[in-house]
């Protein structure tokens, strides 16, 4: 992959990592490429509104699908959607986040925007990340832990590196090739950045059996993932009453083939979901099946089945929705942003 400009993504203390603010970002791939320009805040915006102010009526959260990797910000679905709707989205979405990660970045963005709605681009994935703390070989999440003494959930912080080794390791990834021989120097620095995140202490702590946290692992305990999903739910139901605003929740279609252990854990996050937005009415739930369908639809008109996702409505070099496929999501998407902000 080549890239060129600004680094995109920086450290942040409470929710991990964040775009850099005012940044001008280019990456290219066999068959992707796209440009990414930061306004103030650090969110993606289109390259004319980097001094724009962050205010705006509607939130768009989520990981690299509602960031638009792999498409010009005009071309992702939140790009779309400003124009579909006639309205500016402040795009909050960072590359690689957490159902955590999101929420925070919710809760820490809110004030500067004042928005009437959030929408949260959902996938089934941000619950595994909740607990997977290294989100690349520098960087680290905030993750959710189980006190052994007391069984209550908490958050871990995700204690980054210094920004010098972030910066030099995206300076040996932008410069130079990548032989055996950088190979190895860049799992130095990944080794080096474990150091300042502490897993040395907490390898010992565990092999001492004196650790006084448990990881969960919510894709393979079912029970465990509830209880992230009801901690993470908790935690943006506290957002939306604190700031009087609906939050919908979109469940984003996996178009790829996955294992029924996948589809169970997908159809177990659509029932919990579900179960707390009939109690919750600040929260608004809607599955992936409308996109689903959408993606379906498409592919029929070609004679097609979902099967042949890759290439028509997904990149095959980086397996994120295409052109196309972020077309058909903000067509999915627009109807119900439509209705809540008008409601509101």
């Amino acid at each position: 992959m080549i890239t060129r400009g600004d680094i995109l993504t920086i450290l942040d203390d409470y929710t991990g990592t964040k775009l850099a603010p005012n940044s001008h970002a280019y990456f290219e791939r066999q068959f992707s490429k796209e440009n990414y320009f930061t306004n103030a805040r650090g969110y993606r915006v289109k390259k004319d509104e980097q001094q724009d102010g962050s205010h705006s009526e509607l939130i768009m959260a989520g990981c690299s699908w509602a960031l638009g990797t792999g498409v010009e910000y005009e071309h992702c679905f939140a790009g779309m959607l400003e124009t579909m709707l006639d309205k500016k989205i402040s795009n909050i979405a960072v590359g690689g986040d957490s159902l955590l990660q999101i929420a925070r970045r919710v809760e820490k963005e809110i004030p500067f925007i004042n928005p009437k709605v959030v929408h949260i681009s959902f996938g089934s994935w941000h619950v595994n990340r909740c607990c997977k703390p290294q989100r690349d070989p520098i960087s680290f999440r905030p993750i959710i832990k189980k006190k052994e003494s007391t069984n209550d959930l908490f958050i871990d912080p995700s204690k980054n590196p210094p920004l010098w080794l972030l910066r030099h390791y995206a300076y040996i990834e932008k410069k130079m090739t990548d032989t055996s021989s950088f190979a190895t120097y860049k799992r130095a620095l990944s080794f080096i950045a474990k150091i300042f995140h502490g897993y040395p202490k907490k390898y010992i702590l565990r092999t001492l059996n004196r650790a006084d946290s448990v990881h969960l692992v919510p894709w393979k305990n079912l029970n465990e993932r509830n209880d992230i999903l009801y901690f993470c739910l908790s935690l943006l139901s506290e957002i939306s009453e604190r700031y009087n605003v609906k939050v919908i929740i979109q469940h984003l279609y996996e178009c790829h083939k996955i294992k029924e252990s996948q589809k169970k854990i997908q159809e177990n996050d659509r029932r919990f979901f579900e179960k707390y937005s009939k109690n919750h009415q600040n929260i608004q739930y809607f599955s992936w099946e409308s996109i689903k369908q959408a993606f379906k639809d498409s592919l029929s008109k070609e004679g097609l089945t979902l099967e042949h996702y890759r290439g028509h409505v997904f990149w095959t070099d980086n397996n994120h929705p295409n052109h196309l496929g972020h077309k058909l999501i903000a067509e999915a998407m627009y109807p119900v942003l439509k209705k809540e902000l008008s409601n509101t």
